[in-house]
């Protein structure tokens, strides 16, 4: 009876700590992605590199979720390449689960996956009957680790997402993540840079031209929505300089521009992923001016 009772009780714990992991991670949606250009010189020519910044605010919820950086040679990846990752680990009953969101392979090809809640993957929509339902299948919180260790480029890449069905599937991600789901920015040695999406259960591939990527909505309004910023400048507000006249009460020439900053009035600074993709858009680009 004994023995019955501590089986119950562990399955209790079990289930409960899913449970607050599945309710708690939607508070950390909240991952942000940047490439920032740096000159670089090579056999007598120069050019540009790019520094990848990513944030991961996947805490250690519960006491239940810790990263561990790991380097995976070829040979036990069981694919083409060695390559490094901060592995995302959830300790769950049995036993831990890890999963890559993020990594680099020895031939410098990078994977970063970010939240997508709208995203809709292939066994979610699209019919598995069709001519190539005979592909295989990738689970999509697998996805990092996959290219990682298969691919060389951003072509390659994209080549190896046309070979396979990224599905959902029932797995333990299902549960953490719920209905979250995830997006990938892909990039390379050459400096191609690429955002691969799932919506309505298709593979939506986008040249990441602003090199900048967050959550929802998906990349296309991201981009729309920057046009709703353009009264932002990197230049201090004089524009305005015609319209000064002197006013009495000791209060000088108006209007005029008192203090600093206000040439990025409007620049959201809430967390909301559309928010932070403009900051770090025109950030990012005044930066580098």
């Amino acid at each position: 009876a004994q023995a019955d009772s501590d089986d119950c009780s562990t399955t209790a714990t079990s289930s409960g700590m899913k449970v607050l992991i599945a309710t708690l991670l939607p508070l950390a949606r909240a991952c942000s992605y940047v490439e920032v250009p740096f000159p670089v010189a090579s056999e007598g020519s120069s050019g540009s590199a790019y520094a990848i910044a990513r944030t991961m605010e996947l805490s250690n919820i519960g006491g239940m979720v810790s990263y561990t950086i790991e380097a995976v040679p070829a040979n036990a990846s069981g694919g083409k390449y060695a390559f490094v990752a901060p592995f995302n680990v959830f300790h769950l009953p049995p036993s831990p689960q890890k999963v890559a969101l993020e990594g680099m392979n020895e031939v410098g090809f990078t994977a970063s996956a970010l939240a997508l809640e709208e995203s809709v993957y292939e066994d979610e929509q699209a019919s598995l009957s069709e001519p190539d339902a005979g592909k295989p299948t990738v689970l999509y919180e697998d996805v990092v680790r996959q290219l990682l260790m298969n691919c060389d480029s951003v072509e390659a890449a994209l080549d190896f997402l046309a070979s396979v069905h990224v599905v959902r599937g029932g797995g333990y991600a299902k549960l953490l993540f719920r209905k979250e789901g995830l997006h990938w920015a892909l990039t390379d040695s050459s400096g191609r840079s690429v955002v691969v999406e799932y919506l309505q259960g298709k593979r939506v591939v986008s040249e990441n031209a602003p090199r900048v990527m967050t959550n929802d909505p998906n990349l296309e309004w991201q981009w729309r929505n920057l046009n709703t910023h353009v009264n932002l400048s990197p230049h201090f507000p004089t524009e305005n300089n015609f319209l000064e006249v002197d006013v009495d009460h000791g209060v000088g020439r108006v209007p005029r521009a008192v203090g600093h900053g206000w040439n990025l009035h409007g620049l959201p600074g809430d967390s909301s992923p559309p928010s932070r993709f403009v900051r770090l858009f025109y950030l990012r680009g005044y930066a580098m001016r």
